[in-house]
C-alpha cells in the first residue's frame, strides 16, 4: 500500500530540485573515478499478501500498518563518471512483527550523465545478519536523483523497490513457519561525499 504523503514528498522534492538547479551557473562534472561515501535512510512499505486468513496471531504477520525503517552506509568506487560498484551495510527495523536485522549488500550504480546533478539507477544484492534463524536474501532496485549541495557533498533522493526473505521465529506466535517473504516500495534519502 502506497501512503498518500509519499506522493506529496515526491512532488515537493522535484519542485525544490527545479528551484535549486536554476541557481547553478555552471554544471560541475562528477569526478572521473574514485571512492564515494554515502549514508542514507529509507522507509519501505511492504505489500500485505493476505496469506494469514485469520488462523493465528496476526501480531507476527506483515500487514497494512507494517513499515521498514533503516539507516544504511555505503562505500562505492566509481570506475567512470557513469558507473560504480561498492558495498553497503546497515541497521533496519520492521515494526510488525517487531524485530531488527542488519543487511550487508553489494551495490551497482549507473548515472545517466556525467555531472553531479544526475539521474541514477542502482541495484543491491545481499544478505541479513542479526538475531535471525538463518540468513536470507536481499534484492533492492532504485531510481533516483543526486543533487550537489556543497562542493563534493551530494544529496540523493530515490524511489526504492525491495524484495527480501527473512527467517525469524517468535515464541508463542503459533505461526506455522519462520519464513517472511517481504516485497515493498518506498523512499530513500541520503548524503554522499564524492
Amino acid at each position: 500500500m502506497v501512503k498518500e504523503w509519499f506522493f506529496n514528498i515526491l512532488i515537493l522534492f522535484f519542485i525544490s530540485n527545479s528551484i535549486l538547479a536554476q541557481n547553478n551557473e555552471i554544471e560541475e562534472d562528477f569526478k572521473d573515478q574514485g571512492l564515494s561515501f554515502k549514508t542514507q535512510t529509507l522507509v519501505l512499505f511492504p505489500y500485505d499478501d493476505g496469506t494469514n486468513g485469520g488462523v493465528y496471531n496476526t501480531d507476527f504477520e506483515i500487514e497494512n500498518n507494517t513499515f521498514i525503517f533503516g539507516l544504511n552506509s555505503e562505500v562505492n568506487y566509481y570506475f567512470s563518471q557513469n558507473f560504480g560498484v561498492g558495498i553497503g551495510f546497515g541497521f533496519e527495523k520492521i515494526n510488525q512483527p517487531n524485530f531488527i536485522y542488519y543487511p550487508i549488500y553489494l551495490n551497482i550504480i549507473s548515472a545517466l550523465n556525467d555531472t553531479k546533478n544526475a539521474i541514477y539507477a542502482k541495484v543491491n544484492f545481499g544478505t541479513h545478519l542479526g538475531n535471525l534463524d538463518k540468513s536470507g536474501f536481499v534484492f533492492r532496485g532504485g531510481l533516483g536523483y543526486r543533487l550537489k549541495v556543497y562542493k563534493n557533498i551530494l544529496s540523493n533522493f530515490e524511489l526504492t523497490y525491495s524484495y527480501q526473505n527473512i527467517y525469524k521465529s517468535f515464541k508463542n506466535s503459533q505461526r506455522p513457519e519462520n519464513y517472511y517473504n517481504i516485497e515493498s516500495v518506498g523512499i530513500t534519502v541520503g548524503i554522499e561525499i564524492n
